[in-house]
């Protein structure tokens, strides 16, 4: 329940994940089913000419739903659903048929689905869309629909009134026992309206999940039924899934538990309404047997939901905090039940998930943890970066040599230049292997008025500016979410070096993650350019590198968490919801991928103007402007916009000290959980250095509905 640890991931599966009571094994033939529901009308009643209609819902309805139809040219509109998942769009400018795609967020975790329509279906049908539409829209289609999309040259000529209802038949008889238990045989499973009741249709969406399984996906009852797999170019091979265990009884069961549930996550939310309570207000809504991320209950209490951040670190707290989007995962017995939910922050901090036991006590649902050791996750992030000159460029430029430096033996290179007077100037151009090498050529030393001049004067600059993508792989373990007896942590998995990558508490700089183990930058991203730092004496690390083709949705790493004396703990797992994207693919489609600055030369991020000291965009006492674009990808979310100023560290009578730098910080959160809400795409930054800066950086931090961070950062190394 931190922010700073959250994500918003799951690619892999398309869940309708609300578990149903009882245990596995078919029906009970003296349980009858609930009684029929009337589907209502055929027509839709919230439609109107020239529209389509509907309610997007995965049992509960969808939160934070966008919406994108398709139509047969490949023109789209956009809009969002309401609170209850319902939505109304204008298609009079569109040509059926149409697909619909919808990310949202269920369970704290982000959802995609599909529908189809044809020209029939506007202002006339109600369009639903939910796990049973994708599998409908994928027999429709004859694979799964993202894909299709995904393909960028969607055809939707099998988009047909026939080729639906074909559909349509195959997949009810799949799920026809689930149906007749929840009163809902005779529902048609596209366009029978329904509220987010947990009646009907919704029932049915409560007890059943839907996975994807590579091409192909696996439908399968919460209450422990054998998967059906379903392949969708040939859904009539499909079997049909068991009637659910405990039939309607369990099902009415299961809604009621839920509703149940959801009152006391409200009620232990209005504790957080205008204040941050006491330990003793807390302490009745846990089970005695809480365990949670590697802490009872009073630490977890104290640590995670009583902590408060100092208003220089974001002011963070869970002060205002709702949880929402309930989801339950399995109903291990009557009065055991897991369950997923998103925790929704004050405006600006971005939403995290959590997943956790329930157990009943006396009547009430008291929160019983996820027992395990630690909170551990995978995820990606990408960051458009400057394009270094190679070593072989770097040598053809004019005057470029190269020495040999004692002791170490590492070679320097240089560049002959001249100075303003005709005289000779060299140019520190880096080494092989530093983030500066092939990016700036330096003139004169670090320190002092005087250099600070030749470098305002003679600093070169080689790389091409947002030249390329670097993309990173990311292990997320809080320091606050980790058992007290953790004292390190080895993950392995596709890509990574054989012998895996060791974490550590950070010691060398306060950061809210566990760090790479004796990593120079205090970092949890990967990639092989990080080798740099996290290879060494005292962290070596064996044919380092990242294999980047052995990475791919739905990808398990293994967390392997360890005493001081290297006794396992415990061993986690975690899968990478997010689809990678290839550093030449996302560069290719950087506009529609990332948030990016929007700065001119004046005010870039540049040595120029960091050591311009007569009127350049960061002398003390000026404030600074930046702005910037976003991407229009469906459940885009800005996430953060930092900078850091640095200054030379001053002695007590204020003279320079030739050793290290003061870092002046500044950021904003921007996050925010309703897509109907514009986002910023400006902030003005009033830095407090008092001297003249050095340096500095700025990060603009976007993240996509699945987790995965898309970040601008510009410094001296790629100024705008």
């Amino acid at each position: 329940m931190h922010h700073r640890f959250a994500r918003t991931l799951i690619a892999t599966s398309i869940l309708l994940g609300l578990a149903a009571c009882g245990g596995g094994g078919g029906s009970d033939p003296t349980v009858k089913p609930n009684p029929p529901v009337d589907p209502g009308p055929s027509a839709c009643s919230t439609c109107a000419p020239g529209t389509l209609a509907g309610r997007i819902a995965t049992g509960g309805a969808v939160v934070a739903a966008e919406i994108v139809i398709v139509d047969a040219n490949g023109k789209s509109v956009k809009t969002v659903a309401d609170s209850t998942g319902a939505y109304k769009v204008d298609v009079s400018t569109l040509t059926a048929p149409f697909i619909i795609k919808v990310v949202g967020n269920v369970g704290g975790e982000a959802v995609v689905l599909h529908s189809v329509a044809t020209a029939g279906d506007v202002g006339t049908n109600a369009v639903n869309v939910t796990p049973l539409t994708e599998l409908v829209s994928a027999a429709v289609i004859g694979t799964a629909p993202e894909a299709h999309l995904a393909a960028g040259t969607a055809d939707l000529s099998k988009i047909t009134p026939a080729a639906i209802d074909a559909a349509e038949k195959a997949i009810k008889v799949v799920v026809q026992p689930v149906l007749d238990a929840a009163g809902a045989g005779s529902a048609n499973l596209r366009t029978t309206e329904f509220q987010p009741n947990r009646t009907g249709i919704d029932q049915v969406l409560d007890a059943t999940k839907v996975v994807t399984k590579g091409a192909a996906y696996s439908i399968t009852l919460v209450t422990g039924s054998a998967a059906v797999a379903l392949d969708p170019s040939n859904p009539a091979g499909a079997k049909t899934i068991d009637a659910p265990a405990g039939g309607a009884k369990a099902l009415n069961d299961l809604a009621s538990s839920i509703g149940d549930i959801q009152t006391t996550l409200n009620e232990f939310a209005a504790l957080f309404a205008n204040a941050i309570p006491a330990s003793t207000a807390l302490q009745p809504y846990f089970a005695t047997s809480f365990k949670h991320d590697g802490q009872a209950a009073a630490d977890f209490i104290d640590q995670v939901l009583r902590h408060v951040d100092a208003d220089s670190a974001g002011g963070f707290s869970h002060r205002g905090v709702r949880f929402d989007a309930l989801r339950v995962e399995n109903v291990i017995d009557a009065d055991t039940i897991e369950a997923s939910f998103r925790v929704v922050y004050r405006a600006g901090f971005r939403a995290s998930d959590e997943r956790m036991v329930f157990k009943r006590t006396a009547g009430k649902w008291l929160l019983a943890g996820n027992g395990l050791a630690g909170r551990v996750r995978v995820s990606l992030m990408a960051r458009l970066k400057e394009k270094p000159l190679t070593e072989t460029e770097l040598l053809g430029l004019p005057g470029v040599t190269t020495y040999r430096v004692l002791p170490d033996g590492k070679t320097s290179y240089y560049q002959a230049i001249r100075d303003e007077n005709g005289n000779n100037l060299f140019l520190w151009l880096c080494r092989p292997g530093e983030e500066c090498f092939g990016t700036i050529g330096f003139a004169g030393a670090e320190w002092g008025t005087a250099e600070r001049l030749a470098r305002f004067k003679y600093n070169r600059y080689y790389a091409k500016q947002d030249g390329r993508v670097s993309n990173y792989i990311v292990f997320d373990v809080p320091t606050n979410r980790v058992a007290s007896n953790v004292a390190a942590i080895t993950v392995t998995g596709p890509g990574l070096p054989a012998g895996g990558l060791n974490l550590e508490p950070p010691v060398r700089r306060t950061r809210p993650y566990w760090v790479f183990k004796g990593d120079e930058f205090d970092w949890n991203a990967f990639n092989a350019d990080r080798c740099n730092q996290i290879n060494n004496a005292s962290n070596p690390v064996a044919n380092c590198g990242m294999d980047w083709s052995q990475v791919a949705q739905g990808s398990d790493y293994t967390f392997t968490l360890k005493d001081a004396s290297g006794n396992v703990v415990a061993i986690q797992h975690d899968t990478l919801r997010g689809k990678p994207v290839s550093e030449a693919d996302a560069y290719a489609k950087k506009d529609q991928l990332f948030p990016q600055y929007t700065l001119d030369d004046a005010h870039a991020f540049s040595y120029r103007n960091f050591f311009n000291d007569v009127d350049g965009p960061f002398m003390p006492g000026k404030p600074v402007t930046l702005t910037w674009t976003l991407p229009q990808q469906l459940g885009f979310r800005l996430v953060s916009v930092g900078m850091s100023i640095l200054t030379p560290k001053l002695d007590a009578n204020g003279n320079w000290l030739n050793t290290g730098y003061d870092e002046f910080a500044v950021g904003a959160s921007h996050y925010n959980v309703d897509p109907k809400l514009a986002n910023p795409l400006q902030t003005v930054f009033n830095p407090t250095h008092k001297i003249f800066p050095q340096g500095g950086w700025t990060t603009l931090t976007g993240v996509d509905a699945f987790g995965n961070v898309w970040e601008h950062e510009l410094s001296p190394q790629n100024p705008r």
